[in-house]
């Protein structure tokens, strides 16, 4: 601004000194012009606004990861189309081998998931002879113990007795409530049937609980061999139980918990070496014209770091790089304004003003503001960030 109005001032001064000496003798009058008529939306203030012309659609290149160039396949004004590779990093043969491990794992980890799905008639199929061979085997052994010890009662004979007895109720529960599954689950029987299994089954850990309690108690004479094998006999049972019931259609869900893990574990793996992988690659995001390509093979270059940029040079606009703040107040959105390239001199183009930034910026002491101008032309001797003046009337 202030080299504006030094400008203006010596430019006023010269006019003075060439007014003041009147019309040289033998000089004819000059001869006037037609003054030029400009739309009523046009920006018509005297004063010159400079600005820069750029692409409208521009976008500055960038790797996603850092690393040494390996190879670069596009050349500084290049027209690329989208999805272009421009350049690659090195680091791919790593990564590939990240990649094909973790496919293995994967596929042993979903071939241990089918196996495990396609066995589970076969679990639930063992877990209920397991079962049954359990119990067989408690009832023996509870036969004799009880027949060796019927003229005396213990503790642990009664908490014996009490298990026996809530392990049947437990059996006689749940056989009336399958008798019940072609009821709907909210049926007042089969709510009734369920509450009572939920009661017997609590009645029965306890039972366990108070039986093993008497177990550990001492005892004249030591720990009876026998008792001991039928303390086995029952906590075989109750973990022939523990596992059938712990079955979810057949398939223990630890394991099934554990190969999901395995299968997440190599999927991700996977995934983010194919990701690492394509992050190597620079690719142009949509078709332009490259410019300011300032790589090449061996460089090393980090992630985020600016080696280039892509333009669509079919549309261009100006921002003005000193508008002062007399002159943001005359500018509008909409006006038509006239501009000259300093670098294409006798042609001047026509623009229309698309936006204002509302907030200025001190440059040089002078508060200044960015207008954005849309050029109505397009020249192919248009280049990045030439200088451009926007002319009053």
């Amino acid at each position: 601004m202030k080299k504006k109005l030094i400008t203006l001032i010596i430019v006023l001064c010269a006019s003075s000194l060439i007014a003041g000496c009147g019309t040289l003798p033998g000089s004819s009058a000059a001869t006037p012009t037609a003054n030029v008529i400009l739309p009523e939306n046009t920006y018509k203030d005297p004063s010159v606004a400079e600005g820069r012309l750029v692409p409208v659609n521009k976008l500055e290149l960038a790797f996603v990861s850092g690393g040494r160039v390996k190879e670069v396949t596009a050349r500084e004004g290049d027209m690329v189309q989208t999805g272009q590779v421009l350049a690659v990093l090195e680091g791919e043969e790593q990564l590939k081998a990240q990649d094909a491990t973790a496919q293995v794992e994967l596929v042993e980890a979903e071939n241990a998931q089918k196996t495990l799905k396609e066995n589970a008639l076969v679990n639930m199929t063992r877990a209920s002879i397991a079962v049954e061979d359990a119990r067989k085997e408690l009832d023996r052994l509870a036969h004799s113990w009880n027949k060796n010890n019927s003229k005396k009662v213990s503790a642990f004979d009664t908490a014996l007795t009490d298990y026996i007895e809530a392990d049947d109720d437990v059996t006689d529960a749940q056989r009336k409530l399958d008798d019940l599954s072609d009821q709907a689950k909210d049926s007042p029987a089969r709510v009734q049937a369920q509450e009572r299994l939920n009661r017997e089954l609590t009645r029965r850990q306890k039972a366990y609980a108070s039986l093993l309690a008497e177990y550990e108690k001492p005892k004249e004479g030591g720990l009876d061999e026998k008792r001991t094998r039928l303390v086995e006999a029952i906590a075989r049972f109750e973990n022939a139980l523990y596992y059938q019931n712990k079955l979810v259609n057949g398939i223990d869900p630890d394991q099934q918990a554990l190969i999901d893990a395995h299968i997440q574990n190599a999927s991700t793996v996977k995934a983010s070496a194919g990701k690492s992988i394509e992050d190597l690659k620079l690719k142009a995001p949509w078709a332009g014209t490259l410019s300011n390509w300032d790589v090449r093979a061996g460089q090393v270059v980090y992630a985020g770091g600016i080696i280039g940029a892509l333009s669509d040079t079919s549309s261009w606009m100006v921002e003005t790089t000193d508008l002062s703040e007399d002159d943001v107040v005359k500018m509008k959105p909409g006006q038509t304004v006239n501009m000259t390239i300093n670098a294409l001199p006798g042609k001047t183009f026509t623009g229309r003003v698309e936006s204002i930034h509302a907030k200025g910026e001190k440059i040089q002491g002078d508060m200044t503001y960015v207008a954005h101008i849309a050029v109505d032309q397009n020249d192919p001797n248009f280049y990045w960030n030439m200088t451009v003046k926007i002319l009053g009337e």
